[in-house]
């Protein structure tokens, strides 16, 4: 741990008035403790400034505040958010039922119940249900 050094308190005894003696003598130990107490919190500062030095001080921990659920915007945000449930997918084709295992940029993969897999480009997809 570093050490604070304190400056040596010296006091002029020479243009002392010795009527007022203890009026100047209070004055110069109030301007040596003043300056006394400015060089020890330069002192702290200069310390304190090293101890973060080139990275960014810590910041407290502040809990996760629960955000309100979004709503999906796109279909591709609707299919991402039912990975691993089954739904009812409706095409201009047919109507596919099974579980969502895998939405990618342009298509998804879902599982019928009978474990066929099913490639649908979401492009085609005209519904999605939720079962």
């Amino acid at each position: 741990m570093p050490r604070v050094t304190l400056p040596s308190l010296s006091i002029n005894l020479g243009g002392l008035d010795s009527r007022n003696l203890s009026n100047d003598l209070n004055d110069q130990v109030n301007a040596a403790v003043e300056s006394a107490v400015q060089d020890v919190f330069t002192q702290l500062s200069s310390y304190i400034a090293s101890l973060f030095s080139g990275r960014r001080p810590r910041t407290p921990s502040v809990p996760d505040v629960p955000t309100a659920p979004t709503e999906p915007t796109t279909m591709s945000d609707l299919l991402a958010s039912l990975v691993n449930e089954n739904v009812q997918v409706t095409t201009p084709f047919n109507t596919l039922t099974g579980t969502v295992i895998a939405v990618e940029d342009d298509y998804i993969a879902l599982v019928g119940t009978d474990g066929e897999v099913f490639l649908v480009v979401i492009d085609n997809i005209q519904a999605v249900s939720e079962l």
